[in-house]
């Protein structure tokens, strides 16, 4: 597990300043939620913790320790995108599979770690089915399953739910709220939800141009977060593509199965 720190981090796009002064501590076993409307920045700073964007200044910490320059494959870090983004060639059972190659993790030890994940979030029986074969809430347990096979230190949810309709929306904030009690991995949640962050997060981090405008504890009402409920004056990503280069988180941990993990008291 780690704790997580944005130390002046500024990110640029060109000439347009998306993120012009972020500073935040996500503490060791936090559940945090980045919440505002689209453009205020959330999911570029998502971005950078995976190591998808690097800052364009300050420093952003894992540990205590900056990085900056760290390829996204050596931080430990498990994401799970809106998409999805599951590889639709491949049986479930290879696609949660697929962070371990990167580690080149024993095959036998390997095919543990994805049963121990596939029990985990009860998909065990759907390991030799495609993508186009699943439900939507199906697809969406196999993206954190692959996310959570490496056991990351980090666990980054890039607005997940939006795909779902509401009672399946209802049920998954359950059961994520529910695996991370069990494993006790720092994770951050980019969302456009008021009662998907106040229902899920331990704090909330309302956002808006790219500023931290309010912070707000689980047991905050909606009506109390002032910020996230005004109009977004926020600068956008550029459309234009990105010198983004594909990269797959890898894991330390060389132990088959999940250790769970009690919350700290706060």
């Amino acid at each position: 597990m780690a704790k997580i720190e944005f130390r002046n981090v500024v990110k640029r796009f060109g000439a347009v300043e998306v993120i012009p002064d972020m500073n935040l501590v996500i503490e060791d076993g936090e559940f945090v939620a980045l919440l505002g409307p689209s453009g205020c920045g959330k999911s570029t700073s998502l971005f950078m913790l995976a190591g998808i964007y690097l800052p364009s200044g300050g420093e952003l910490l894992f540990d205590g320790h900056v990085v900056n320059e760290v390829e996204a494959r050596d931080r430990n870090v498990g994401i799970v995108f809106q998409s999805y983004a599951l590889y639709p060639h491949m049986s479930v059972r290879d696609n949660i599979l697929f962070p371990l190659r990167f580690k080149k993790t024993p095959r036998d030890e390997a095919l543990a770690k994805v049963k121990a994940a596939a029990d985990l979030v009860r998909v065990a029986e759907l390991l030799d089915r495609r993508p186009g074969e699943l439900s939507g809430g199906q697809q969406q347990r196999v993206a954190l399953a692959r996310a959570l096979v490496k056991e990351p230190q980090l666990l980054l949810l890039d607005e997940p739910l939006s795909n779902l309709d509401a009672s399946l929306r209802l049920s998954m904030r359950t059961e994520i709220k529910s695996l991370h009690q069990q494993l006790g991995v720092t994770t951050v949640l980019v969302t456009h939800d008021q009662v998907e962050a106040t229902t899920m997060a331990d704090r909330i981090i309302c956002m808006r141009a790219g500023r931290i405008e309010q912070v707000g504890r689980r047991t905050t009402s909606t009506s109390g977060l002032r910020a996230c409920s005004s109009p977004a004056s926020s600068a956008r990503r550029p459309s234009t593509s990105l010198p983004v280069k594909p990269r797959a988180a890898r894991s330390r941990s060389t132990a088959p199965g999940f250790r769970s993990r009690a919350r700290r008291g706060r």
